[in-house]
């Protein structure tokens, strides 16, 4: 990666965990939670630029050998389109992950959008049943608020289809005159509720988005099963 791309990644994250810090969030989980986020979108920039155009690539000469194959007479190509299957599923899964750990910039605009295309890929990634309801007509808030919920979003999603095993998620946004609130509800295993210990990274990275938001984030077991992460953050 180029010393541009890495200087502006973290100038954008530490920027980020300042504006976390000076709303109340304690300042070594925001430091944490920045230095995190830093290093994933470094290593998913790293894998873009080189695992995923070599495998890219390798895709592409294994069809071209197939086709090549066929225009001599081979019937038989089962192993190279097996190869070329193997090598098409290697990148996609690579696409998912990087999906999920770069540190995408998503607008008020696209906010609806952005979550309905989420549970859209996670409904056909995972054979689940993923589903949005954005009641919100108007966007009142901030891309920095977009970006942070769209993050709270997809780290919940994460969370429920490959820890919780979860078959059914919903995801819903609202918006009053002064509360907005995002809320994501799955029917897997359940994981700890907010404030219990071990709950790992990426509950942290959580919190440290609501904090930057100046949101407050809410973790629990759901009375049906499953959990509810829930976020209310303050509308302008």
């Amino acid at each position: 990666m180029q010393t541009k791309q890495k200087r502006s990644i973290h100038r954008r994250a530490a920027g980020e965990a300042r504006r976390a810090g000076g709303r109340g969030g304690d300042g070594v989980e925001a430091r944490v939670a920045q230095a995190v986020l830093c290093e994933r979108h470094r290593i998913s920039r790293e894998l873009h630029d080189s695992v995923a155009q070599e495998l890219s690539g390798a895709a592409l000469l294994v069809r071209m050998l197939e086709r090549r194959f066929r225009h001599r007479g081979l019937k038989d190509v089962s192993d190279v389109a097996r190869i070329e299957s193997c090598l098409s599923g290697a990148l996609g899964h690579l696409r998912a992950m990087l999906q999920r750990t770069a540190c995408l910039n998503v607008t008020q605009d696209e906010l609806p959008g952005a979550l309905r295309q989420l549970c859209t890929d996670t409904a056909w990634r995972y054979a689940v049943v993923c589903r949005c309801r954005s009641r919100v007509h108007r966007i009142p808030w901030r891309d920095e608020v977009a970006s942070h919920l769209h993050g709270i979003a997809r780290e919940s999603v994460c969370n429920a289809v490959r820890h919780g095993r979860a078959s059914r998620i919903e995801v819903n946004l609202s918006a009053g005159r002064t509360r907005g609130r995002l809320s994501i509800r799955d029917d897997g295993s359940g994981m700890p509720a907010s404030g219990g210990g071990g709950a790992g990274m990426g509950l942290t990275i959580m919190r440290y988005r609501a904090d930057a938001i100046a949101g407050r984030l809410c973790i629990s077991p759901h009375d049906g099963g499953g959990t509810m992460v829930v976020c209310e953050f303050p509308v302008p």
